[in-house]
């Protein structure tokens, strides 16, 4: 399966959190343009060792040069002492803004990740739908701190993994807002969260369309105890391929990403 073209007209992007590189090659083997490292199990965007990052980029550039590397960071403040390890064949990284009270704190944060990462990497800024939760600014305010900031990227993402998804917590015309004001402060926005393919089709359906869906936990072999920590599912990431296919040929879906 070839990778679509994360820049043309009309295309629907998405990213599959993955553990170690062998799930990077399935998912890559799916067509899955962002390969995004994580550790599932230790929450909502902890680093994998950096042993993975480092043998990721042995493999995925080599056999799959259409995709493009993300990796998480973890909280602060230990994603900035991993910002500079991060190898600058990566595309993007993401920090954790919990803890974080006010937007100073914010800017002080992606100040200092810029400051390790390597040039080539693009930081993306994380808002969490659970902020009071996660003790950080509102997602309105992030996107526009953000834009303000000159970055280039957001994520929206659930801090707390424990059954609830970002469509539990915001009816699909808050998540519309977030995306419209993304749009237009010139933002490329992904949504995360303990989605499952359901959420992602009610929010189209709904009108709220970013420019690419995260996924993890509906993509993995279904399990009533451990779904985010599983093994990938290769019916799923079919699944889930398949309907990114399907949206990107019936609907215009913003689109900004150059390629890899």
């Amino acid at each position: 399966m070839g990778f679509p073209a994360l820049n043309a007209p009309g295309s629907l992007n998405w990213l599959v959190s993955c553990r170690s590189v062998s799930e990077a090659k399935l998912a890559a083997r799916h067509g899955v343009p962002i390969i995004d490292f994580k550790e599932p199990g230790r929450g909502a965007l902890e680093a994998t060792p950096v042993s993975v990052w480092r043998r990721a980029t042995d493999v995925v550039p080599m056999q799959w040069p259409g995709a493009c590397l993300s990796a998480a960071l973890g909280e602060s403040p230990d994603s900035t002492c991993l910002a500079a390890e991060l190898p600058n064949h990566f595309r993007f990284a993401k920090a954790g803004p919990s803890g974080l009270a006010s937007l100073d704190a914010i800017q002080a944060h992606w100040r200092g990740l810029r400051g390790r990462l390597p040039r080539s990497v693009e930081l993306v800024a994380v808002a969490y739908a659970d902020h009071s939760v996660a003790g950080c600014p509102a997602v309105e305010a992030i996107i526009a701190q953000a834009s303000q900031d000159g970055l280039k990227y957001v994520l929206v993402d659930t801090f707390h993994k424990q059954g609830q998804s970002l469509i539990d917590l915001h009816s699909s015309n808050v998540i519309r807002g977030w995306i419209d004001s993304a749009i237009k402060s010139g933002l490329w926005i992904s949504l995360a969260g303990s989605l499952q393919l359901k959420h992602c089709q009610q929010l189209v359906s709904d009108g709220a369309v970013p420019h690419c869906w995260g996924a993890r936990g509906d993509v993995c072999v279904p399990s009533k105890t451990a779904r985010r920590t599983g093994a990938l599912d290769p019916e799923r990431l079919r699944l889930w391929a398949a309907f990114i296919a399907d949206e990107a040929s019936t609907r215009s879906a913003p689109s900004s990403l150059q390629n890899c």
